[in-house]
């Protein structure tokens, strides 16, 4: 059996909604991977070792083997093709993976709001 090499960029704090949708998605297939994480206050996403990687510079961004990927979206679509299967095999728990990844944005964007006054 291949090994695979999966990395997920998110943000320092682990605030982005975006970078949760992509972790949830990972975490749901089961798959094993690591986390690297990119200081967006001190502009990381723009240094070359980041940008090289990242078409959009921005988080989540996927590194499959050599293969890279942004955009919470095109991961989750990217995941389910390259590692089919059900998430997970009951159908109720499905919907409710489902649910929590789509929430996922609007919980943590509900959270930076109040942060914010």
């Amino acid at each position: 059996m291949s090994s695979t090499s999966i990395l997920l960029y998110v943000d320092i704090q682990y605030i982005s909604p975006y970078a949760l949708s992509a972790f949830v998605s990972l975490h749901e297939k089961g798959l094993l991977f690591d986390i690297q994480t990119i200081d967006l206050a001190a502009k990381a996403q723009h240094e070359p070792g980041f940008a090289t990687k990242s078409l959009t510079s921005r988080v989540p961004t996927l590194i499959h083997d050599e293969f890279s990927l942004s955009e919470s979206s095109a991961i989750a679509e990217y995941i389910d093709e390259v590692f089919p299967g059900t998430i997970p095999s009951r159908t109720t728990e499905s919907g409710k993976s489902a649910s929590g990844a789509s929430l996922a944005p609007q919980r943590s964007h509900t959270y930076q709001t109040r942060a914010s006054y």
